[in-house]
């Protein structure tokens, strides 16, 4: 039986010098950190460069990490830091590219599979309209399933900064959504009218 070494322990032989322990810090953490990255900078190439900028910045600064909380909020503090730098260095709109983890679920038909990939792109282009910290906040809680206080100390923030945040973010997520409604709404009847071979107006 193969036994599961916990992070802790493995920080601690990192310390120590142990080059193989730090690379099995990095083999469990590197997903979600990439998952963050690319939801933040809408750029695979980009996240990739700064998952490897992390972890080497990690790396060392190991010596400086003084465990009193763990090691993933450490390295999402990290991620974090250097993604919201990315986006105020390059406001750059980039193509967004489907992670290749994403989980989508099955659509009953072709057009009910059109109409939900409409949906995300909408979403997705909504939360890149937020500011970068309630941009953060919210993939931070909601798609990573961070608690407020995980949040707060990957953002290096209070927690109640961090529900703030977030509470705006959802606020401005609606407001976006709201905006396009009506026009998609609209759409949609007149695809409807073309399906049924009813005559446009």
């Amino acid at each position: 039986m193969i036994k599961v070494v916990d992070d802790r322990l493995l920080v601690r032989h990192a310390k120590e010098g142990d080059k193989r322990a730090f690379g099995e810090l990095a083999r469990r953490h590197r997903e979600r950190i990439f998952s963050l990255l690319i939801r933040l900078t809408k750029s695979q190439p980009d996240a990739e460069n700064l998952c490897q900028e992390t972890f080497l910045k990690a790396y060392l600064a190991l010596h400086r990490f003084q465990e009193r909380s763990k090691f993933s909020t450490w390295i999402y503090r990290i991620a974090t830091n250097l993604g919201l730098n990315h986006i105020a260095r390059s406001k750059r709109v980039v193509p967004w590219n489907e992670a290749r983890h994403e989980k989508l679920l099955k659509a009953p038909s072709p057009d009910h599979e059109l109409e939900r990939q409409d949906d995300l792109q909408r979403l997705r282009a909504a939360i890149d309209t937020l500011p970068p910290r309630q941009k953060a906040t919210l993939i931070l809680r909601t798609y990573e399933g961070m608690s407020f206080a995980e949040v707060a100390e990957a953002l290096d923030c209070p927690i109640g900064t961090a529900k703030a945040n977030h509470f705006h973010a959802v606020r401005n997520l609606r407001k976006r959504l709201h905006q396009v409604s009506a026009p998609q709404e609209n759409l949609k009847k007149q695809h409807q009218k073309l399906q049924t071979g009813a005559v446009m107006p």
